[in-house]
C-alpha cells in the first residue's frame, strides 16, 4: 500500500498486505519484473506486523527504518517490549514487526523523529535495555507514496484489523488525496 526510497540507496520498497499471498508470484512477475530498469527483486515478509497511528501532519518529521539482529532466543522479548513500552522514548511508532529474511535480522521498524539524532540515541540505549540485541541498522526514508487512497486504506485495514487502533484525526496526511 505503499511506494518508499531509503536516503543513499539505490533500491525502492514497496509495500503491500496481501489477504492472498499465492497473488505475490504473480505480482512480482507480472509487473515488478517487467518494469524497465530493475536490476533485481527481494522479497521481505513482515510475518506479525503491527501498525501505529500517527500524527495527521508528519511533514516535520522525518521517517527511518531499523533492523535489528537479535540472538534467537530474545527475538520475542525484543519485539514485545518494543510494542509495549516506550522503549523508543519520543519517537513515533509507525510498523513493528518480526523480519526473518536473513540471518542477520529479526525484527524491523519504522519511526518518524524529527532527526536522526535522536533516532540514535534512542537506538544506542537500546543495546542497554534489551537483551541479545548483536547489531543495529539504521536507515533514513528519502521518500514514501501512498499506493492508495485514505479511505481504502482505512476501510481495509479496518477489515483486516492491521492498524492497531484507528483514529482518523491522528492518520497520516499523506493519505489525504483528491
Amino acid at each position: 500500500v505503499r511506494l518508499g526510497k531509503k536516503a543513499r540507496r539505490g533500491d525502492v520498497s514497496v509495500c503491500l498486505h496481501l489477504s492472498n499471498p499465492s497473488l505475490l508470484g504473480e505480482f512480482v512477475t507480472t509487473y515488478l519484473a517487467t518494469i524497465p530498469g530493475v536490476a533485481g527483486i527481494r522479497v521481505v515478509n513482515f510475518i506479525d506486523p503491527t501498525f501505529f497511528p500517527l500524527p495527521k501532519d508528519t511533514r516535520a518529521y522525518k521517517r527511518f527504518v531499523v533492523n535489528l539482529d537479535v540472538e534467537p532466543a530474545a527475538v520475542k522479548e525484543a519485539r514485545n517490549a518494543l510494542e509495549n513500552t516506550a522503549v523508543l522514548n519520543g519517537l513515533m511508532k509507525s510498523y513493528l514487526t518480526y523480519k526473518f529474511s536473513g540471518y542477520d535480522s529479526a525484527v524491523q521498524f519504522s519511526v518518524l523523529s524529527e532527526n536522526e539524532h535522536d533516532v540514535a540515541v534512542q537506538l544506542s540505549r537500546l543495546k542497554d535495555d534489551l537483551r541479545g540485541i548483536r547489531n543495529i541498522e539504521l536507515y533514513e526514508v528519502e521518500a514514501t507514496r501512498p499506493l492508495v487512497l485514505y479511505k481504502e486504506w482505512q476501510e481495509y485495514s479496518t477489515k483486516h484489523g492491521i492498524v492497531t487502533s484507528w483514529d482518523e484525526r491522528k492518520m497520516v496526511k499523506a493519505f489525504h488525496r483528491t
